[in-house]
């Protein structure tokens, strides 16, 4: 796949996790299932987690101010789940539903994860793509 194809895909899967975490918690109260509302902290665990994981390569792929280097992505990423987070809990109290200062902190608990794991992830891929990884072979390429 072509580096533009990815960033793509990459950007697309990022806006359409953002969009379903924006359905799901702007869904009435009374129309949650009774499952997901008994593991509603983990709910949002692993859905910002989600979010995190896949905002870090778009972010980087955006080009914005800094985002060359891991850190400022990484703080453009927590910033834009945060932003979302908190900006849903705050319109849940229009759809029956009640802000949770517990469902914000879990957003960010998901949230720290998830970029943490995609910066962990991607660093190991850079890794054995330069050959830096010790023990790990890499194939080289036959010039034809």
């Amino acid at each position: 796949m072509k580096r533009s194809s990815i960033k793509i895909v990459e950007i697309c899967l990022w806006i359409a996790v953002s969009l379903v975490i924006i359905i799901l918690s702007l869904i009435s109260g009374s129309k949650i299932p009774t499952a997901a509302a008994i593991n509603d902290k983990l709910a949002h665990l692993a859905a910002y987690a989600v979010l995190g994981f896949l905002s870090f390569p778009a972010v980087q792929r955006l080009n914005l101010p800094g985002t060359e280097n891991a850190l400022f992505a990484g703080l453009w990423s927590f910033s834009y789940c945060i932003f979302i987070g908190g900006v849903l809990e705050l319109l849940q109290q229009f759809t029956g539903r009640f802000p949770d200062i517990v469902d914000f902190t879990a957003d960010a608990g998901g949230a720290f994860i998830g970029i943490s794991f995609s910066w962990i992830t991607l660093r190991i891929y850079q890794l054995y793509i330069n050959g830096s990884i010790p023990g790990v072979s890499q194939k080289k390429r036959v010039k034809r």
